[in-house]
């Protein structure tokens, strides 16, 4: 940006001397150019090497004052106080526009009385008068683009503090999902060893229980042979209990089933008139057992539907035991019928 500013201030030079003042005097703006070139090189790898390091010495600074004396150079290469360019040093405050106010207010002072120094030190007389003019013209604009970037400051001011707001808002949320993913597989593998100690559990328990239910059945069989009716009671009071121990076992396998997405359905052809006898017949000694009294009303159809039987077998059985254990003699109605749904009977 240094290199096209002060080339366009070159060109503007060459043109000015040509077509204002008339001169054909080479070597000035050569030398000029050259110096030009030697400058802006010079301070494209400084900063391109050492910008923005932390130190005393602030190189944007250094060289936007630098600018100044070649501004000013410029003009006087133009004729000085009688030159057309002078806007240029105007311009070259209006770059500071992008700085912050204490530094445009700064150069606002500062690029006046550079101009002014370099007035005093030339040799010949100069015109003060439109001179004073021009400076206060530059100051005026100096001034006012320095409250321009008082209102930059303010809005880069907003920016920075909302983009830090978002930064530490967008740092917390990456923590909290950190934190959370870590509690989800923490959970996921508490519920999967949860699930895997129920399926080893009910395994591992079956074995034995179905040993205990064999043998119970086969003492029993033999103690009501033997005429031994007193033992034969008590095997089938501890084959009872096994059975619904085995009930118990099966429940939390099924649990351990579904927490682990691995229930299967396995759909048939479902006699309901057969599935309710049975269901009837397992749950009529859970139902006397707290004197109460099973009603089946039964829909003259469907007679038959598509489930899984073992499965539905278990809902009603569950539900009826539920209902049984909070019901004292009363009445337990089980009642079967399709319901319309969405234009569908089920």
């Amino acid at each position: 940006l240094r290199f096209v500013g002060l080339t366009l201030g070159l060109l503007a030079l060459y043109l000015h001397n040509r077509i204002i003042l008339g001169s054909n005097s080479w070597w000035e703006i050569q030398l000029f150019a050259v110096s030009l070139l030697v400058y802006c090189s010079l301070s494209w790898a400084i900063l391109y090497r050492f910008y923005g390091r932390s130190g005393p010495l602030d190189l944007g600074l250094l060289f936007l004052i630098l600018d100044v004396p070649i501004m000013l150079l410029c003009i006087h290469l133009s004729g000085l106080e009688k030159s057309w360019i002078i806007p240029i040093l105007m311009m070259r405050v209006g770059d500071q526009a992008i700085s912050t106010f204490r530094r445009a207010l700064a150069f606002a002072h500062f690029v006046p009385l550079a101009y002014l120094a370099w007035l005093g030190l030339q040799p010949r007389h100069v015109p003060w008068p439109p001179e004073v003019v021009k400076v206060g013209i530059m100051y005026a604009a100096g001034v006012y683009i320095a409250l321009t970037a008082k209102v930059s400051d303010a809005l880069r001011y907003r920016v920075r503090k909302a983009i830090r707001l978002s930064r530490d808002a967008i740092i917390r949320l990456r923590e909290n999902s950190l934190e959370l993913a870590e509690a989800r597989n923490k959970a996921e593998a508490a519920s999967k060893a949860k699930t895997d100690f129920l399926s080893n559990m009910s395994h591992e328990l079956r074995t034995p229980l179905n040993a205990i239910l064999l043998y119970s059945e086969m003492v029993g069989s033999d103690a009501r042979g033997a005429g031994q009716e007193e033992l034969a009671g008590d095997m089938d009071k501890i084959n009872g209990a096994g059975h619904h121990l085995l009930q118990l076992i099966n429940n939390l396998l099924d649990m351990a089933k579904i927490e682990a997405g691995k229930m299967s359905l396995y759909l048939e052809d479902v006699s309901l008139p057969t599935l309710l006898e049975d269901v009837r017949t397992l749950a009529e000694p859970l139902v006397r057992k707290n004197a109460n009294h099973l009603v089946l009303e039964v829909a003259p159809f469907p007679r038959e539907m598509q489930a899984d039987l073992t499965q539905l077998k278990q809902i009603l059985l569950n539900l009826l035991g539920n209902a049984s254990k909070f019901t004292k003699a009363g009445t337990i109605t089980l009642r079967v019928g399709p319901v319309r749904k969405e234009k569908e009977v089920w």
